[in-house]
């Protein structure tokens, strides 16, 4: 009756060890997808803020020939 006790906690200290080993390489795989993740929206903030200041030159430039062309046309009345 005892052997069969030890051996049953002996099954169930092996599961939870399984077990435990397994959720410890889910976290690490989880840790490493989390840091991957990081990188990817750390590199499309950047691609972000170029994108906005092109769109700022782009808007200022777009200004600049709006006044130009105004300008032009004026003259040509």
């Amino acid at each position: 009756m005892v052997l069969e006790t030890f051996s049953n906690l002996e099954i169930k200290v092996q599961k939870s060890v399984d077990c435990i080993l397994s959720l410890k390489k889910k976290i690490k795989n989880l840790k490493l997808k989390n840091k991957h993740l990081k990188e990817k929206l750390k590199n499309l903030y950047s691609l972000k803020k170029r994108i906005e200041e092109k769109n700022i030159i782009i808007q200022e430039e777009r200004i600049k020939w709006k006044n130009k062309l105004k300008s032009f046309l004026e003259k040509i009345k």
